[in-house]
């Protein structure tokens, strides 16, 4: 790559093999750097999408079978609130959150 080039004007035939091997390093250095940096940004952009689509999948399952939950129940027992306690949202509606299974004594509500 470096090898026989011809004579550059104005340089003796000692310099012309070193700069010209300096530029070429400085090429490929540069050129490393932006391409690594590239795989970087498209690397993020892939995992942010990915996360904001997990989130997504998650919450939708979620509803999911708390839906199924609330469907295979019968009105006598939705009535019951051993595991579901009312609380009132931010425009004053009373709506059912789904209570921590395992610390039905300590009634901590687990979603909001």
């Amino acid at each position: 790559m470096i090898g026989d080039t011809g004579k550059l004007e104005g340089l003796g035939e000692s310099e012309q093999p070193r700069l010209l091997a300096s530029l070429v390093a400085v090429y490929i250095l540069f050129a490393s750097l932006i391409m690594f940096n590239t795989l970087i940004a498209a690397m993020n952009s892939t995992y942010t999408a990915c996360e904001e689509d997990a989130e997504k999948r998650w919450r939708l399952e979620r509803i999911r079978i708390i839906s199924s939950l609330e469907s295979e129940m019968n009105s006598a027992r939705q009535l019951q609130t051993a595991f579901w306690v009312l609380k009132p949202d931010e425009e004053g509606v009373e709506r059912r959150y789904l209570l921590e299974t395992s610390n039905v004594s300590q009634r901590k509500a687990t979603c909001a």
